[in-house]
């Protein structure tokens, strides 16, 4: 997790959070227009409640995942989702599947 510019990392109750997972709140460089006013601000990534974030994810600046969402192995995720309950996924991550939950089974 890499927190920049003063910005957080904010990350709800009872989640689980797989390998490799990698997340920051900036570009690590600025991007102007041509009147030298900076396009790529750094922004908070906040995670929701009972969220499950897979292998090998991506989760980029000014992200938050409501509650119940589920975050597939190996995705890209660049925006907000709202709809809580939700399994996203993709590469940029997009909502694959709506009103699911999720629980872990101790073996």
């Amino acid at each position: 997790m890499n927190m920049h510019e003063e910005k957080s990392i904010i990350i709800g109750d009872d989640c689980i959070f797989s390998n490799n997972i990698e997340m920051h709140t900036t570009d690590y460089h600025s991007v102007t227009d041509d009147n030298g006013k900076r396009t790529n601000h750094a922004n908070d990534i906040i995670i929701g409640n009972h969220c499950w974030i897979g292998l090998r994810c991506l989760i980029l600046k000014g992200v938050s995942l409501p509650a119940g969402t589920i975050v597939g192995a190996g995705s890209v995720v660049t925006k907000r989702f709202i709809k809580e309950n939700t399994l996203i996924g993709g590469s940029p991550a997009q909502c694959l599947r709506e009103h699911i939950n999720w629980n872990i089974h101790r073996l």
